[in-house]
């Protein structure tokens, strides 16, 4: 995802309330240790991302596009902190 608008699209995306905790705890375990199993697992949170993209005019995106760079925000984010 090299496209300067799919990636201001994607932040948008981060910046709606709820989203990037939706991200952050997709595959989280439940008290028993079990994965969850839901729409919010990281596979289903890049392609309704990919959607989300889509609709928003952003068609050359692909999931493994999405998922590696969310995982470059958050590198980079760390980075800084």
């Amino acid at each position: 995802m090299t496209n300067t608008a799919a990636q201001d699209c994607l932040l948008q995306w981060i910046e709606e309330r709820g989203k990037w905790a939706k991200w952050r705890c997709a595959e989280t375990q439940t008290a028993v240790g079990q994965k969850k199993t839901s729409n919010d697992t990281q596979m289903a949170v890049p392609r309704s991302i990919v959607d989300y993209l889509k609709d928003n005019g952003i068609d050359n995106v692909s999931v493994d596009s999405v998922r590696f760079k969310l995982t470059s925000f958050e590198r980079s984010y760390r980075e800084k902190v």
